[in-house]
């Protein structure tokens, strides 16, 4: 079946046209080894083939840019259902003409005279429209055009899970850095005034504040935003965040770390 057009890879309309073009073409020799199985002339295996590949075409394009993203989508489950109702009738009519071309025609054979009349004796409303002719059609039509829309449905949903996946962490990402935005001053200030009064005392302390800020500033601009980071790189930066913490304060607090495995 064709690759649907949310499809994360991006093609030209020339290749897109070809790709679809190859995928539809591989479907039309699929049902016709389907119906090859009736040991009919090529005329008629063809004509099946053709008939039920026309309307899966049809079904497929106007589930995947219709019923799909405009319905489906916004929830509007009565239209959605009688979208899939007119894929359905669809197939249904195309398939009832195709029918009555065959026994205009004359050919119709015995292998073939069950299936064809079963719809053809009832005429249009009862063979078609009727819930008998649903009950009827209902399994031809499960093979012959429902597996595209269930390739693209599943496609679709993968597509949105992917989608909502990504903006859950592009919203995390934002958080985070609105977060490093609010805090990351504050507590650069506060360091950088403790470390003024300790170098206007000439405190031993102040290279080592100096040493543990680089750094923690180093960290953070140009290794935090990494996918991902070595465990013993993050304990590192905790670490000397502490130690940090630690000078700062001096005895006024007690800080206590302890950690094992890294």
């Amino acid at each position: 079946m064709p690759l649907p057009r949310s499809f994360p890879v991006t093609y030209s309309p020339g290749v897109r046209t070809a790709v679809h073009t190859a995928l539809w073409l591989g479907y039309l020799y699929y049902l016709r080894s389907v119906f090859l199985n009736w040991h009919e002339g090529p005329l008629v295996t063809w004509g099946f083939a053709g008939v039920n590949g026309l309307a899966a075409v049809l079904g497929f394009y106007f589930f995947s840019g219709v019923v799909l993203p405009r319905w489906l989508l916004g929830r509007r489950w009565l239209l959605t259902g009688l979208g899939l109702l007119a894929i359905y009738y669809t197939w249904a009519l195309l398939s009832y003409g195709w029918f009555n071309g065959l026994a205009h025609a004359g050919l119709v054979t015995k292998n073939m005279h069950t299936y064809v009349h079963r719809i053809l004796d009832k005429g249009l409303w009862t063979g078609v429209f009727s819930w008998h002719g649903i009950s009827i059609g209902l399994y031809d039509f499960s093979f012959a055009v429902m597996p595209p829309l269930l390739v693209r449905f599943v496609q679709f949903l993968l597509v949105s899970a992917n989608r909502s996946l990504r903006l859950e962490r592009e919203n995390l990402d934002l958080e985070v850095n609105f977060l490093k935005a609010q805090l990351n001053p504050h507590f650069l200030f506060n360091t950088l005034n403790n470390l003024y009064t300790l170098v206007v005392k000439q405190d031993a302390r102040a290279p080592a504040i100096v040493q543990h800020l680089t750094d923690l500033m180093h960290y953070t601009v140009y290794e935090s935003n990494a996918p991902l980071a070595p465990l013993a790189r993050e304990a590192a930066f905790l670490a000397a965040y502490l130690e940090l913490e630690r000078l700062r304060y001096g005895r006024q607090v007690r800080i206590g770390y302890a950690h094992t495995g890294i």
